[in-house]
């Protein structure tokens, strides 16, 4: 009696796996988040004082990765080839771009000068102050960042990705060749550096201010402030004149949600897309959901 009740009830557990395997829906629904952002609040991003001018833009993500220092770089790694449990040397292309100033504030800056005399912005400060504090933040120079790469969030990203498609490879090798590739980055890199800047008479420099911020953690509005730039001085290069020149910084919230890239695709890949708030906000309360479609073989909106 006892072996008929067990079949009994493995022929039912089967048969609703039958049952479900053809029937039962596959259901898959976004993720919903927002992150802080910075907008330069002007709609004039540039001011002119004492015959110096400054202007200044967010960095410009697309535009910058284009630039081939950030693409194709070859680390040397430890991988397991087919069919064999013993690994061994490897290179890997990391195709890029790496997001170097991923998660801090970047600004692209470029100061004209516009006097009869050479602007050495030594002399001068270049800060970010917010509003809850006031407590300025200088732009990192050049070897600021050189001395400075392995404390950059995209340090961590990089180190995980080697790490994870090649377990294999010790700790040390990853870590140093991920601060040799930010290293020299930093090197090539359009920075702005205050410490060693000159600016002839009738010439202008540009490059990014960067300044040692997590925009994740940034909740109030500030200023990018340019302090004590010498816009006169007399004939024996002693200062006359000094001026200052704000720029007020919005921070605002970016909405993200996660989408399949086909909706053709059973298994689909899925990438992050940007939403408006309204629908940020309707999906943490009524989040978007899709079902498998057997017969159309197509992911349909519920």
């Amino acid at each position: 009696m006892k072996k008929t009740i067990y079949k009994n009830t493995v022929y039912l557990i089967l048969f609703s796996l039958s049952l479900c395997l053809n029937s039962c829906s596959i259901v898959w629904g976004p993720n919903y988040w927002s992150i802080p952002k910075m907008q330069i609040a002007s709609d004039k991003p540039c001011q002119t004082q004492g015959g110096v001018n400054i202007c200044i833009e967010m960095f410009n993500s697309a535009e910058e990765y284009k630039n081939s220092i950030y693409k194709n770089l070859t680390v040397n790694v430890m991988s397991y080839p087919l069919l064999s449990t013993v690994a061994s040397p490897s290179t890997y292309t990391i195709s890029g771009p790496v997001e170097f100033y991923k998660g801090i504030a970047t600004f692209k800056v470029t100061i004209t000068n516009n006097t009869d005399h050479i602007i050495n912005l030594a002399d001068s400060r270049l800060a970010y102050i917010s509003n809850d504090n006031n407590e300025p933040v200088f732009a990192l120079s050049r070897q600021d960042f050189s001395d400075n790469v392995d404390n950059l969030p995209v340090s961590k990203d990089l180190y995980n990705d080697i790490k994870h498609g090649f377990p294999a490879t010790p700790y040390d090798q990853v870590s140093n060749q991920v601060h040799s590739i930010l290293v020299s980055i930093s090197k090539q890199a359009k920075i702005l550096s205050y410490s060693t800047t000159e600016i002839l008479p009738n010439s202008k420099a540009s490059g990014y201010a960067v300044f040692p911020i997590s925009i994740s953690k940034m909740s109030t509005d500030g200023k990018v402030s340019f302090i004590d730039i010498i816009t006169k001085s007399d004939k024996a290069a002693n200062t006359v004149e000094k001026t200052r020149i704000d720029f007020d910084i919005k921070i605002l919230k970016e909405y993200w949600k996660n989408a399949l890239v086909d909706k053709n695709v059973r298994y689909s890949k899925v990438q992050n897309v940007t939403i408006d708030q309204a629908e940020y906000e309707k999906g943490l309360t009524n989040p978007e959901q899709f079902t498998w479609n057997k017969t159309t073989k197509t992911w349909i909106k519920k």
